[in-house]
């Protein structure tokens, strides 16, 4: 009967030690913290010229965090994106994230706004702006081999008003053994529809066209090759 008693009480100790064992490894595991990441480049879409974001060129970042009851702290300054944190974490809530840094000799900034959920991680992605309201760029770049055409046009529009606010002849350039045109235009932040006509003696050729997204202070680029090997009738 002692060494029944005895192998009880020992089965009895080894699962008290294994269930507290467990607790605290849950315990542990628990932070009450939730967790995200940044980034600066916006989401590829099909058929828009978006504003590009080189993050080797971006200096003197600060990053702030705000709840809605006032409460804002700064999460963190660096020099560069290779010093920043692969994530952040804050408590559980609605958080209003904003960022402030130096981009091409411009100051950007932005702000979303994120809930944050308990041992979940996000993604959060800022679109910059300038701080200044500056005009950003559009820059087109259209590689072709067509000897035909002898003309190029270029319509910009307002979208989606589709309002027309520039209209211009391109003139042909040569590339070693590709001809090529270029459009260029500094606009106010917004959305804008771009098309580009190439002509021959004979009629029209082909069309690029495309949607346009324009940030403050900065640059929305393409650069691309267009098929003009048929000739109309």
């Amino acid at each position: 009967m002692k060494i029944i008693k005895n192998l009880v009480l020992l089965i009895l100790s080894l699962s008290f030690i294994a269930f507290s064992s467990c607790s605290f490894q849950e315990k542990e595991n628990k932070t009450g913290a939730g967790y995200f990441s940044i980034s600066f480049s916006e989401d590829v879409q099909a058929r828009t010229v978006r504003p590009s974001i080189d993050t080797s060129q971006i200096s003197n970042i600060s990053l702030y965090a705000k709840r809605p009851d006032g409460l804002k702290m700064l999460l963190g300054e660096w020099m560069n994106t290779s010093q920043m944190n692969s994530y952040f974490s804050l408590v559980p809530g609605e958080w209003e994230l904003s960022i402030e840094l130096n981009y091409n000799y411009q100051h950007l900034r932005d702000s979303k706004t994120v809930t944050i959920t308990e041992g979940e991680y996000s993604s959060v992605r800022f679109s910059l702006s300038s701080v200044y309201d500056l005009n950003g760029s559009v820059q087109i770049k259209l590689k072709f081999l067509s000897y035909y055409v002898n003309n190029v046009t270029a319509k910009l529009y307002k979208y989606p008003t589709m309002e027309v606010i520039d209209n211009d002849n391109l003139e042909i350039l040569n590339d070693e053994s590709q001809k090529y045109v270029e459009y260029q235009n500094y606009l106010p932040e917004g959305l804008y529809f771009i098309e580009i006509k190439f002509y021959s003696e004979d009629g029209e050729l082909n069309t690029y066209s495309n949607l346009v997204k324009i940030q403050s202070g900065l640059d929305s680029k393409e650069e691309r090759y267009i098929s003009l090997n048929s000739v109309p009738l």
